[in-house]
Formats: C-alpha cells, sequence, structure tokens
C-alpha cells in the first residue's frame, strides 16, 4: 500500500519539509486517482504530529501512549473508581492523582502548541508555494536565455563513460523511503542568469554543502571556479563557452578558493572574455581547499555516494520537460511537455543532492527511485530550485563524463 510506503518519513527541518513534501505532491499526481486519495490522507495524518518544536514527550501523546501515561490513567481510574464508593485514598495514591493531573494539563498545553505549529507551518508552506509559482512564471519569461546558455560539456581526462554503464538502471535493493544529503538544504539556490556557468556552479554547490557538514558555511565564488575550469583561458582570453568541474576540483586543491564578497559574480557575458579576465586581486584571496574527489559510473554507485552523503555533480542533456518542471522530470510523465531534446539543448551540469523511493505503480515507466537535484537557474525552476529526477529519465539523457563527488574539503 502506498500510504505505509511513505508512513516513516521523518519530518526534520522545516526548509526540508517545504521543498520535500513539495515534491512528494507532484509524485502523488503520477498515481492513478485511486492512489492519489489514499496518499492524500497519508499527508494529513503525518500533518497532526509535524512540527519543528515539540518534544518527545508530546510525540509519543499524539501518535501512542507510553507505557508510564497508560499507567498514569490505569492509577487515574482506580482513584476515580475508589471516589465514587467512597473510600479513603492513601496518601501515596493522592500524590499520584494531582501528578497525574499535572501531567494531563501538561499534554494538553503541548498538544496546543502542536496545533499552533501545525497552523504556522501550513501558512508558510502555502505562503512559499505561491511565491515559487510568480518565480516560475518569471523563470518561463526568461527560459531562452538559459536555452542559449546550454553548451557541449567537454570530455576532460577522464575516459567518458560506457554507453552500457550510463543506461543500466539500478540493481541493488533500495531499503529507505528516501534520503536527503546532509546540508544539502542549507545552501540557498543560485542563478547563473545568461552565462554558460552551470558546471562550476554545481561545484561550488557541492563544496559549500560538503563545508556546511562541517559547520563552516560560507558562499563561494563561482566566478573564480569558472576561470580555474578553463586552464586554456586562464591567462589568455577565449570564446568557447563552458567547462566542465575537473579541472577546477585539480586547481582548488593547491590554490584555495574565494569567497563570493572577495570574488563577485557577473552574471552578464563578456564578448570573447569568457573568464573575464584580468580578474580583481581579491580573487586570488582564498579561503578553502579541495582535499578529494571521486568519479562515479553507475547509478548504483551514485546510490551509495548520496549514502554517505556526498553530493554528486553530473551532466545531463537537455528536454522540454525539464526546463518547464514544476518539481519532477519524469521519462513518461503525466500532462508533460514535449520529452523531445531541446533545438539549443547539448548539455548542462546540476547537483544530486539524495534520492527518494518512488511507489510501486511508477517503477515499471520511472524505476526505483527519483534523485533529488538542484540547480543554479534560481527558485523559478522546479520547487524553489529543486526537482527529482527518475532513474529511468537519468539512463536516457545522462551526459559523457563520469559523475562526480567531492569526498574532502578543508578551510585554509
Amino acid at each position: 500500500m502506498i500510504v505505509l510506503f511513505f508512513l516513516f518519513l521523518p519530518f526534520v527541518h522545516a526548509q526540508d519539509d517545504l521543498i520535500l513534501n513539495s515534491i512528494w505532491h507532484e509524485i502523488n499526481q503520477q498515481l492513478p486517482i485511486e492512489k492519489q486519495k489514499q496518499y492524500e490522507n497519508y499527508l494529513k495524518l503525518n500533518d497532526e504530529v509535524k512540527t519543528t518544536e515539540v518534544t518527545e514527550e508530546v510525540e509519543v501523546k499524539v501518535e501512542k501512549k507510553s507505557v508510564g501515561a497508560q499507567r498514569v490513567e490505569e492509577m487515574k481510574a482506580r482513584v476515580r473508581d475508589e471516589l465514587k464508593n467512597k473510600k479513603a485514598l492513601p496518601v501515596k495514591e493522592k500524590g499520584l492523582e494531582s501528578w497525574a493531573a499535572k501531567q494531563e494539563e501538561f499534554l494538553r498545553s503541548h498538544q496546543k502548541k502542536i496545533d499552533t505549529n501545525l497552523k504556522t507551518w501550513q501558512q508558510k508552506y502555502e505562503t512559499t508555494l505561491r511565491k515559487w509559482s510568480q518565480a516560475h512564471e518569471a523563470f518561463l519569461k526568461r527560459l531562452p536565455e538559459y536555452k542559449k546558455a546550454a553548451f557541449d560539456i567537454p570530455i576532460e581526462k577522464q575516459t567518458p563513460v560506457e554507453i552500457k554503464k550510463i543506461t543500466r538502471t539500478l540493481t541493488q535493493f533500495i531499503p529507505k523511503t528516501y534520503h536527503l544529503v546532509n546540508s544539502a538544504f542549507t545552501i540557498p539556490i543560485k542563478d547563473q542568469k545568461r552565462r554558460a556557468t552551470c558546471s562550476a556552479f554545481a561545484g561550488v554547490r557541492a563544496i559549500e554543502i560538503t563545508l556546511a557538514q562541517q559547520n563552516n558555511q560560507l558562499d563561494l565564488s563561482e566566478q573564480y571556479f569558472y576561470w580555474a575550469s578553463k586552464p586554456n583561458c586562464r591567462k589568455n582570453q577565449c570564446s568557447e563557452k563552458g567547462s566542465w568541474v575537473g579541472y577546477g576540483l585539480d586547481y582548488s586543491k593547491e590554490y584555495a578558493l574565494p569567497t563570493e564578497s572577495q570574488c563577485p559574480y557577473n552574471q552578464e557575458n563578456l564578448s570573447g572574455n569568457e573568464t573575464q579576465i584580468p580578474m580583481s586581486l581579491t580573487c586570488k584571496t582564498g579561503e578553502v581547499l579541495v582535499v578529494d574527489y571521486s568519479h562515479l559510473e553507475t547509478l548504483d554507485q551514485a546510490i551509495v555516494a548520496l549514502d554517505k552523503n556526498q553530493i554528486i555533480i553530473l551532466g545531463i542533456k537537455l528536454k522540454e520537460n525539464f526546463y518547464t518542471t514544476k518539481g519532477i522530470v519524469f521519462q513518461n510523465a503525466k500532462n508533460a511537455r514535449d520529452k523531445g531534446l531541446d533545438s539549443h539543448a547539448n548539455g548542462h551540469a546540476l547537483i544530486l543532492e539524495g534520492y527518494i523511493k518512488l511507489p510501486p505503480e511508477l517503477n515499471e515507466s520511472e524505476g526505483k527511485v527519483c534523485f533529488l537535484a538542484a540547480n543554479s537557474w534560481g527558485e523559478g525552476w522546479g520547487k524553489g530550485g529543486h526537482a527529482c529526477l527518475s532513474e529511468k529519465w537519468l539512463t536516457q539523457n545522462r551526459g559523457k563524463n563520469p559523475m562526480v563527488t567531492v569526498t574532502k574539503v578543508r578551510k585554509k
């Protein structure tokens, strides 16, 4: 049953709630109507216990009484029976009755807090959805700019991945209903605008999240990383658009990556000068070094990396349903626009930040999971800049470069 499938998804952080719930709603729309209703009932069930500020005792009260609480109820019942029969209460049991009454009042008070927190969360959720919807409409008007920024992602030092590995579906059992990489949603979504800098944004976001997992949150420079990713354009001006992350990560092992304030991003293209040299001297004032990264070739390897809380950078080919998504990018989605390759679309880079195990009804058409992704087109793409790409969609639209995961970074 679909209800059981989603039964134990925890609600920990408010931002996680907002993004994941909105994406789950889109997944629900792909199910048969009778399953959609069943899933909606599940959401209401979870809403009853969703809160970021209640104590464990309150959660126990909402879902199931603890052994101690049951004992209190039994004592209270016995006390009421004895009062009814006009029996004198021992001093010990009088104390228990008083304690039980206080406990009941405590639970009533916290139930009220739950209701207040839930109402606040729901209001925030609806407000955020309206904001994202407005951002989506604005994004669609600017869509031609993003399409023009697509490019053939270059093959760097690595051997291209074999087609049979790109198209290989997951073979391993997926025990979790979902997994989100630690700190993945703590980094704000950015916007590359009209420049072909998606790989730089993906690489920097992977580094920022890995750094945030060490309790160090910094806004790092995409302007610098793009320059570092193009070795032929570091000293001489060039007009070739786009890059991949390998050279930038290698360079960042030796020379520290500066912050955004030290080396700010320029959203405008400079004709014939992709890396916009010469850069300011402050761009050479680095803060963070990449210690290590690794390559992945299959989706099975990607699941293992995500379970280890490693962000994945990958290149994809673009289709119309990717541009216009409202939260899911599926191979056979209902009511999807043209799923063919876009005439402008050569390649694009983004990150994978987790996955959701799909309901059994979608396994044949979409695969076992969809991969949570963060893009660099602002909050108007997907749900606040995030979406879920189905396993089957990825097997058809991955680029030839190996996927990359940043495994270790450190402050200088």
